[in-house]
């Protein structure tokens, strides 16, 4: 086992820009227990997040403030014993706690002022989003470059059934589109004017859109801008929900148009579409949308750009690079990016991707297929076994009634499955070599007929965070404890013995398989018998 220790006590778009970190750590080193270090303003951003195994909380500005609090967390830090440390704050105070406790490898970038506390230093890429950047990160760790994975955060029941009572509350109606609006910002030179906002809002009301306002509590003085006619009015969320709330609230909307802040990049955890209206700054320093559709909107400006970060004033006293943004040009964007949307397959509200490339794999071979849907943590190893040995399996007038699918707790997106799984599943006939994983979404586990997990632990985060489709989950076989041997084995032998991990998982899933395949034809059948009519997400009894 390896501890890590990932330090970022930045602003709320930075934590939400490094949570990829956690989902790429645990892919490539299962090995690796996680901790976060982050400040109270955004603890909630890296709660419930499955791949960390605790969160730290400093409070740098009130009660950790001084040396005194300083010296209490470099103590704290000190008796983990962690093996490393990764820096995406460049911070001459993170650097510094990380070095004081002790910590053997600490890994940040070169262009920090605090580089010399580093052992192992990063180029920082000026031309690279801040998620590669972050994931860079892992160079040093994991001895390979990733690819752009989305941010994340993890709502829980109690975030969903929040924003469950604002819409009913609000009487929502399922015809209206729904158009979100973030007007907030710390930084003056990165706020589209208010104003702005407040007629880009009625433009949306007058065509019958809803229109919702989001914002922290610092931004609760922007609402007052928003008065409009108790006929057609605005939901103003504004301090009202949390961050995983908003991002929960975010996944039912059709559109989100924020400033170059932290919904933005909220947005881009969702894949909501989104458009962004740039001042001061620009996409170029790495801060830019990532949801799979997503627009810019900026002027070109010989004072552009006047800041990394953004200024409480403009130099200039014009603030021409937002004002010149006019709402009739946002509202023209809007729609065009809808249309764009249009021309591709709308998932239901509140069931969008949450990982970009993400495609739903069920076989659509025959008009009602029996679905069955096997998950583990990353969709690398166990669930594509499981799916390929099952599709052997399967008697030929079978392969018309039932689709196979197979997904990953931990939203893995696009990536092959193991070497090691691809090689022993090749020997007994099961071709993976064109496997690419994807994440667990509600909308798939609504396809789905069967699912079956592979950890007693995956049937749990199911149960909890989908409580709707508990009846259709079943727990084919506990791998828990063989993994953690995994574990200790692949330190000692790191062929040999995870070479014999992957035949011994290969075997006992096609015997279980094996075991439970008259119940599943049984079940197939009874699917497509013609009076059936039951529609996917309904539970079989079993």
């Amino acid at each position: 086992m390896v501890k890590i220790l990932v330090i970022q006590t930045a602003f709320i778009g930075d934590v939400i820009l490094v949570t990829p970190v956690f989902r790429a750590l645990q892919q490539a080193r299962p090995d690796a227990e996680i901790t976060a270090l982050v400040i109270p303003q955004t603890a909630e951003i890296v709660a419930n997040n499955p791949f960390l195994h605790q969160v730290w909380v400093f409070d740098k500005h009130l009660a950790d403030r001084g040396w005194r609090g300083f010296w209490r967390w470099v103590r704290q830090i000190k008796q983990e014993n962690f093996d490393w440390a990764l820096l995406p704050h460049r911070s001459f105070r993170s650097a510094l706690l990380a070095r004081l406790a002790g910590i053997p490898i600490r890994v940040g970038f070169d262009r920090s002022p605090a580089k010399r506390l580093y052992t192992q230093l990063v180029k920082y890429e000026y031309n690279r989003h801040e998620v590669l950047r972050n994931l860079d990160l892992l160079r040093p760790l994991c001895h390979r470059q990733f690819e752009l994975l989305r941010p994340e955060l993890f709502p829980d029941a109690e975030d969903v059934a929040v924003v469950d009572r604002i819409w009913r509350s609000s009487a929502i109606s399922s015809q209206q589109k729904i158009v979100a609006l973030a007007p907030g910002s710390i930084w003056l030179t990165k706020q589209w004017p208010f104003i702005y906002y407040h007629q880009l809002a009625n433009l949306f009301l007058k065509q019958g859109d809803q229109v919702i306002i989001l914002g922290g509590a610092k931004d609760q003085a922007i609402g007052s801008f928003f008065d409009f006619t108790e006929s057609t009015p605005a939901i103003n969320l504004i301090g009202k929900l949390t961050l995983r709330q908003s991002a929960e609230l975010l996944c039912r909307c059709q559109i989100l148009i924020s400033n170059d802040s932290a919904p933005t990049h909220l947005g881009s955890a969702v894949n909501i579409p989104t458009i962004t209206i740039f001042g001061s700054t620009v996409p170029e320093y790495g801060f830019a949308p990532i949801a799979d559709r997503s627009r810019v909107l900026q002027r070109q400006l010989d004072c552009r750009p006047c800041s990394d970060h953004g200024r409480k004033q403009c130099p200039l006293h014009t603030l021409a690079c937002l004002n010149e943004i006019l709402p009739a040009e946002v509202f023209a964007a809007v729609q065009e990016l809808l249309l764009q949307t249009a021309m591709i397959p709308e998932q239901p509200v509140g069931e969008r991707q949450t990982r970009k490339g993400e495609q739903q794999k069920m076989i659509q071979t025959k008009k009602n297929p029996f679905r069955i849907l096997f998950v583990c943590t990353g969709n690398s190893c166990r669930s594509p076994m499981a799916e390929g040995i099952l599709q052997n399996l399967l008697p030929p007038d079978y392969q018309q009634k039932i689709a196979i699918a197979s997904a990953g707790i931990g939203g893995f997106v696009n990536m092959p499955a193991s070497e090691l799984a691809i090689a022993v599943a090749e020997e007994q006939g099961v071709d993976l070599s064109r496997h690419k994983s994807q994440g667990l979404t509600r909308h798939l586990m609504q396809q789905s007929h069967l699912i079956l997990v592979m950890a007693r632990e995956h049937e749990e985060f199911i149960r909890f965070h989908f409580p709707k489709f508990r009846e259709n989950v079943f727990l084919l076989k506990n791998f828990d404890r063989d993994s953690k041997s995994f574990h200790r084995a692949s330190i000692a032998d790191p062929i040999g013995r995870n070479r014999h991990f992957y035949e011994k998982i290969y075997h006992e899933i096609e015997v279980e398989l094996q075991r439970i395949l008259p119940r599943i034809l049984q079940l197939a059948d009874a699917r497509n018998l013609p009076e059936s009519k039951s529609d996917p997400g309904e539970s079989e009894q079993e």
